[in-house]
């Protein structure tokens, strides 16, 4: 109760956001994902707290959260007594890494996934919350019947429920399935195919494979204009956001400028930033999304600086030293130039004679790094392209202690073994 005070108290400041939180209750009421409880309290039930989160969508611009968290009145909350499930979702390098071997690419997501999963009965009472759109109106209880944000299980449950609907059908549609299975992360799908038709036909069985488990497509987008020509309009991707007159959507924590079929990168960075802080200066460099490592050589100079600013062993709002300000203040001068990084989302690697990987590695007393390019033979032409990179810097604990103990040796079967030793523990590391 007092936590539902405290939204009314903003909703007074903040008209506009209260239509908004409002209309959305008043949906979820509607399409009875939210339902008036009766008189009966004396079943076991548990009340979740719930709050408004603003979503950068271009749908669902205001949700409801439900703190399933927050310890009830015998000192124990929901989530203490779930186990969320094992891990179902796939993994995010690689399905980017996958979604940049296709020659025609495509990303959707589907619309509202939680609300399309249905809560059991004997579960809803647990789901219990209290409402009134006006302080006029009497608070009254309500009980969700669907999968809620907040609940640490949701998340494995959405996700199962998709693939079970996936595997269902596996038989019938293989390539459609598979995608669905092994080329989504939670409710957005991104892959795509080596031809136009073969897109067009991966579509319209993903499509027909999610409906009919009551999971509708949505937001489709292309860097095929045939292919989008081929989706109904009202279910195209249409509120595209733009960066410097290029339309580009979110897809895999990353920016798809599909018309022109490049790769841009999140962030955020505050420009007249009061205080220099340890907390300040991380806060900003993490908002720097780059799951392939494309931008190696940019984001290890912020990891460099940031074990600098720990040596400094300073309080999270305690303002760093005047080297590191003027380190971070150069620095995050240059890091808008960010987005005009914009490599190839393809690594031109369909129908090609001989591909090629070529990994190179390095390090330094501050850093170590490794990278991976795809060497590409088309006809008479070649290309090359970064595929993916990954950097970490120098243990600060170990800096200098390897010094001077690298050796190589021949093992019994004449390869070459780097041998560290002058440490409780030697390691061989097999080149």
């Amino acid at each position: 109760m007092a936590r539902f005070f405290q939204i009314e108290k903003i909703f007074e400041k903040d008209k506009a956001l209260k239509e908004a939180y409002t209309a959305y209750i008043n949906e979820l009421i509607e399409k009875g994902y939210m339902v008036k409880c009766v008189n009966n309290s004396s079943e076991p039930h548990c009340y979740l707290p719930h709050h408004v989160v603003m979503k950068d969508s271009t749908t669902t611009k205001v949700r409801p959260v439900f703190d399933a968290s927050r310890k009830t009145s015998n000192g124990i909350a929901l989530n203490d007594l779930l186990r969320p499930g094992p891990k179902l979702k796939k993994d995010l390098f690689n399905i980017s890494i996958r979604f940049r071997t296709h020659a025609v690419a495509f990303t959707a997501d589907i619309g509202k996934m939680y609300l399309h999963v249905k809560l059991d009965e004997q579960d809803q009472p647990y789901h219990k919350i209290l409402w009134g759109d006006s302080v006029e109106k009497p608070i009254e209880d309500y009980r969700l019947t669907t999968v809620t944000f907040g609940v640490n299980i949701s998340p494995f449950i959405a996700v199962a429920t998709v693939q079970h609907h996936a595997k269902n059908e596996m038989e019938n549609f293989p390539e459609a399935c598979s995608i669905i299975l092994n080329d989504s992360y939670m409710d957005d799908v991104s892959s795509g195919c080596d031809t136009v038709e073969e897109a067009i036909q991966r579509r319209s069985e993903i499509t027909h494979v999610l409906q009919q488990g009551g999971f509708p497509l949505k937001k489709w987008a292309s860097n095929c204009e045939e292919l989008l020509e081929s989706i109904p309009e009202d279910e195209i991707e249409l509120k595209t956001k733009e960066l410097d007159g290029y339309k580009y959507v979110s897809t895999l924590g990353l920016k798809w400028f599909f018309e022109g079929d490049k790769i841009g990168f999140k962030m955020d960075i505050e420009r007249n930033a009061l205080k220099y802080t340890k907390r300040a200066i991380l806060s900003q460099i993490t908002t720097i999304y780059d799951p392939l490592g494309l931008m190696a050589p940019v984001t290890m100079y912020n990891k460099i600086l940031m074990q600098e600013i720990w040596k400094e062993q300073c309080d999270w709002d305690e303002e760093v030293s005047e080297q590191i300000a003027t380190k971070w203040n150069a620095l995050r001068g240059e890091l808008p130039l960010i987005k005009n990084i914009k490599p190839k989302r393809w690594l031109e690697c369909s129908n090609t004679k001989k591909i090629e990987l070529h990994g190179f590695s390095d390090a330094s007393e501050a850093a170590m790094g490794a990278c991976v390019y795809m060497k590409v033979y088309k006809d008479d032409e070649i290309h090359v392209n970064l595929v993916a990179a990954k950097t970490k810097v120098t243990n600060v604990t170990t800096v200098g202690t390897l010094s001077g103990c690298f050796g190589r040796e021949i093992d019994e079967h004449g390869e070459k073994i780097v041998k560290i030793g002058n440490i409780r523990n030697t390691f061989l590391l097999r080149q």
